[in-house]
């Protein structure tokens, strides 16, 4: 149950989809169905055996956003998302062989209410839009991660990953500009 007015400390997770080609309009149908009974239920099954616990998440058209009490599960589960993206059989599925993910790192204080359209948990606040900022500038493939972020995961300890600067960058729609890390596995290619 959420409190209204509550707010807390809390990862924040976006990912999108993207096209090296999008469906033609012809193909847009079977596209949707795909991505549901193909990409989606890869991401459910992710879900249902990750030790990398999100307190709330959403989906919306070809996204996803995710909110983590704990950074370190922000990231793991980031990793393992990319993951089984690079070993999601596209094609078996029906979808383009250059579908991929953005996947963006913020973290901040999440203010929590109950949706008065919906009913359901709302969780936002500036720094939700700072996170989705990110990620439309973020590479297919990559995990992007702001300084804030960065520094979080750094001073919580955790172990076997790597962040590698990758400079102050201009976000989304006139959003500014802010420091961003490449998150990886310390064992991963930097090349990858």
């Amino acid at each position: 149950m959420v409190c209204p007015g509550a707010c807390h400390p809390a990862g924040y997770f976006f990912s999108d989809c993207r096209y090296a080609t999008r469906p033609s309009t012809s193909s847009l149908d079977k596209a949707v169905y795909a991505f549901i009974g193909g990409f989606l239920e890869a991401v459910a099954a992710l879900n249902r055996r990750t030790a990398h616990r999100f307190e709330h998440v959403e989906t919306s058209g070809d996204g996803l956003y995710m909110v983590f009490r704990q950074v370190d599960d922000a990231c793991r589960y980031a990793l393992e998302l990319r993951a089984v993206m690079r070993d999601f059989d596209r094609r078996a599925c029906g979808l383009p062989a250059g579908f991929d993910l953005r996947i963006a790192l913020h973290c901040g204080p999440v203010h929590c209410a109950r949706d008065p359209i919906t009913g359901g948990p709302l969780y936002t606040g500036p720094h939700t839009s700072r996170a989705a900022r990110i990620e439309p500038i973020t590479p297919p493939g990559q995990v992007y991660a702001s300084s804030a972020f960065a520094a979080v995961a750094a001073a919580g300890g955790s172990q076997g990953l790597v962040m590698n600067y990758v400079g102050r960058i201009p976000l989304a729609k006139g959003y500014g500009t802010l420091g961003l890390y490449c998150l990886r596995e310390a064992q991963e290619r930097a090349d990858r």
